[in-house]
């Protein structure tokens, strides 16, 4: 063997680390035993966006989720002949994993704000670790159902502060 391919080896194994650190701080995979995590964090890809690019749009289906590891997204609504700017999202802000559960147009288009780096999970390759692993379907199932709570009962609590009528609770009641 020579140092490059140990080299190689050693970043990779590095990387795959970082990988599954990174996905243990998120919500998502909350739960999810260690060991099964590596197995998605080795299927993981980095990449990278330029500002103005992409990085999904709204009504197309791409199928990922991310990470963010770096940088900024605007995340904007067309709505006809107006752009509405809704929110930015930075380091550490994981976005689309529903669409890893099931098909589903994007609402909105994420558009890099700054150089961005991204920790890419597809569809197909996180639908294979459930196929091999459904045990972990409860599991993501139990932490989307506790995170969809939370986010109505912060909805009720800025209703609350801002003493107006809340008309778009509910989202818990699905």
């Amino acid at each position: 063997m020579n140092s490059y391919t140990a080299e190689d080896n050693s970043c990779t194994a590095c990387e795959l680390q970082v990988n599954l650190d990174l996905l243990r701080q998120t919500n998502f995979f909350a739960g999810i035993p260690i060991e099964k995590l590596k197995v998605i964090a080795y299927l993981c890809t980095r990449e990278g966006f330029s500002p103005d690019d992409d990085i999904f749009r709204q009504d197309e289906d791409d199928g990922q989720a991310l990470l963010v590891l770096s940088g900024q997204a605007r995340l904007i609504r067309n709505q006809g002949d107006a752009v509405m700017e809704i929110r930015t999202y930075g380091e550490g802000d994981f976005l689309g994993g529903l669409c890893l559960l099931s098909p589903m147009p994007r609402l909105f288009t994420l558009r890099a704000a700054t150089d961005l780096t991204a920790l890419i999970l597809s569809r197909d390759k996180f639908q294979g670790v459930l196929a091999q692993m459904p045990e972990l379907t409860a599991r993501i199932f139990k932490t989307l159902v506790d995170r969809l709570r939370i986010w109505d009962e912060q909805l009720l609590a800025t209703c609350a502060d801002a003493q107006s009528a809340c008309r778009v609770g509910g989202i818990s009641l699905i």
